[in-house]
């Protein structure tokens, strides 16, 4: 631990640090809770990628089905200074555009690597941040890690936070997740910050076997966002100076890609609304949770108070959201919360679960 970043790897549930290879943290029906410091810390060092080592590099992370609550400092963090946190690549030995987050290319599948996934999981009550995801300036940075699914609540920082440096790589999209009462009157619900300007929220990699794209970018979609105090802006001041608003048309697929340095946002519940002018696929509507949200079901661990009331008069504004799968790679979203399909696309309902 000597030189590592601090900030909660002392007292954390789970510490994991990659330096010059690989490391993997998979975890199904886990909980990591009631530690003095950070519940998950993951951080990679150190890993330029070497065009001879045809084996995945980063630190691989999958979560299934977790709980990461009542930690004293952030639920997650993913730190990354030269390294891939969160996901994993192979390097094939043409250069920087290599790097093959999902398809195999002719190399070996196991180890997993690719973008990581934290889907159908819990992040609440922890002492600061649900996830806080930094990068560094200094080459290969990359935090790469989506969260689909997942319930975010009673943080009193961000739900989801990140620190982009300059020329590094944030891959870690948050669709179909719902956050509430998270934040104070200084912290949103979820913010991007770049310091040091040139952040890169895009990487698109076509498999050369099958031909078909991959698109790992930094998007929120299709989420419930609910500010602790509901009045107050749910995406932080730095994100609202990176977004990238398609207002699209009624009916048309998708055809305006991201910018590099650009974050993508697109069918939420968030104050105020961004974007968006087809109705439905956007609300500042107080959502329909089934309830109470109270002080006492907010400090417990049951989600199931901040799934959305189908019977509600409010529904009909959560029950559509636009297609997301063309330009982002989440099978998982296939599915809800409790492992339900989704109905089909475009009408498939916002956040992680309705009852």
């Amino acid at each position: 631990g000597e030189g590592i970043q601090p900030g909660g790897i002392q007292d954390a549930g789970i510490y994991l640090h990659a330096e010059e290879g690989y490391l993997g943290i998979l975890g199904s029906q886990s909980a990591v809770r009631n530690n003095a410091g950070t519940g998950i810390y993951l951080e990679a060092t150190n890993s330029d990628p070497n065009p001879a080592m045809q084996r995945p590099v980063g630190l691989y992370t999958e979560l299934e089905s977790c709980e990461v609550s009542y930690n004293g400092l952030d639920g997650m963090t993913f730190y990354a200074d030269s390294g891939a946190v969160g996901s994993a690549y192979v390097l094939d030995g043409t250069g920087n555009n290599s790097r093959k987050l999902f398809s195999s290319h002719g190399f070996a599948t196991d180890p997993p690597f690719g973008q990581g996934v934290v889907d159908r999981s819990l992040i609440h009550n922890n002492g600061d941040q649900g996830v806080d995801l930094t990068t560094t300036d200094n080459p290969w940075s990359l935090a790469g890690c989506r969260f689909t699914n997942t319930f975010f609540w009673n943080q009193p920082m961000e739900a989801y936070h990140a620190s982009v440096g300059a020329n590094s790589y944030l891959l870690s999209p948050l669709v179909h997740c719902t956050a509430l009462a998270n934040g104070d009157q200084a912290n949103a619900t979820v913010e991007i910050v770049a310091p040091n300007g040139s952040p890169v929220f895009r990487w698109d990699e076509q498999d050369p076997v099958s031909g078909q794209w991959y698109y790992p970018w930094t998007k929120i979609w299709n989420s419930v966002l609910v500010r602790s105090n509901p009045n107050n802006p749910d995406l932080g001041l730095g994100l609202q100076g990176l977004l990238l608003l398609d207002p699209g048309s009624a009916g048309a697929p998708i055809t305006v890609y991201q910018s590099f340095d650009k974050v993508y946002v697109r069918g939420l519940r968030c104050l105020p609304s961004y974007g968006e002018t087809i109705p439905l696929w956007y609300t500042s509507v107080s959502p329909p949770f089934v309830g109470p949200v109270t002080a006492a079901t907010l400090l417990a661990s049951d989600p199931s108070p901040f799934f959305l009331d189908s019977g509600s008069a409010t529904f009909s504004n959560f029950d559509q959201t636009p297609d997301y799968l063309q330009p982002l790679h989440a099978p998982e979203v296939g599915v809800d919360y409790l492992g339900y399909p989704r109905p089909p696309l475009g009408q498939a309902d916002k956040g992680a679960q309705t009852n």
